[in-house]
């Protein structure tokens, strides 16, 4: 659907001279989309609908984007629109090089143990969190929040482990 939508876009030169406009080429050979950004992704309007710049640009210079695929920035630049800079790959592949990879440790980064009673598994994490670091950090939270006069450091004078 996304790619009909630019295949059928009025004017294949106007929407290339749009996404154009809006760049800032930079040395090591970015093309940095500056007009609209939302979570450091390019975006534009296409037939009434807000669309990621990268992967208009894919469309538009390199061709269609498979549903099972999605588009890796080489670069690590999230608002860069270089189709030499963006490539096609599996969620997995993608999320590994972003150094997103399952726990190998039995430790938690606090030290805690990582055993099923200390994990605590939801929608947006298939590895589970450290339930002794979620209420820690919940305290820290509420502390700082709850309060306006007390600070950060009060949450550090009992321990959390």
């Amino acid at each position: 659907m996304i790619d009909q939508r630019v295949k059928m876009s009025d004017d294949r030169e106007c929407l290339i001279n749009r996404l154009i406009s809006n760049v800032l080429f930079e040395d090591k050979g970015c093309w940095t989309y500056t007009k609209s950004l939302n979570w450091g992704y390019g975006r534009i309007k296409i037939k009434g609908r807000m669309m990621r710049a990268h992967r208009v640009s894919y469309l538009l210079f390199v061709g269609c984007i498979p549903g099972n695929l999605e588009i890796d920035h080489l670069c690590r630049n999230k608002a860069c629109i270089n189709p030499t800079h963006l490539e096609l790959v599996t969620h997995k592949i993608n999320m590994n090089r972003r150094g997103y990879s399952p726990p190998t440790k039995d430790y938690c980064s606090r030290g805690h143990p990582r055993t099923p009673e200390n994990l605590y598994f939801h929608s947006s994490s298939k590895w589970g969190e450290c339930i002794l670091c979620k209420k820690y950090t919940a305290r820290i939270r509420y502390l700082s929040h709850s309060n306006p006069i007390r600070r950060r450091s009060e949450a550090f004078d009992t321990p959390h482990a």
